[in-house]
């Protein structure tokens, strides 16, 4: 009896050794990596804006120039025909 009993226990200690040791085996599950978030970003975001990226900021700055640059254009256009209705106005 003291036998059987001494065998049992000597195949309960390998069966707790084998689970413990397979956990260690087993690759870590992946953990999802959350960017950062500073506090000025969180407030930003609070306050409805969100991050854009350097890619959409230049596009933006771009649009935004060219509709100056064709603003520009037009008021010159417009400055040199008003010269020119001033000094015909100012010969006749």
């Amino acid at each position: 009896m003291l036998q059987l009993a001494y065998n049992e226990l000597g195949i309960l200690r390998l069966k707790y050794v084998y689970r413990h040791t397979e956990d260690y085996r087993r690759p870590p599950l992946p953990v999802a990596v959350v960017p950062k978030v500073t506090i000025p970003e969180q407030i930003l975001r609070i306050l409805g804006m969100q991050p854009v990226s350097d890619d959409e900021y230049l596009t933006k700055l771009r649009n935004t120039r060219n509709t100056h640059l064709k603003r520009i254009e037009d008021l010159q256009r417009q400055l040199e025909e008003e010269e020119k209705q001033n000094k015909t106005e100012q010969n006749a």
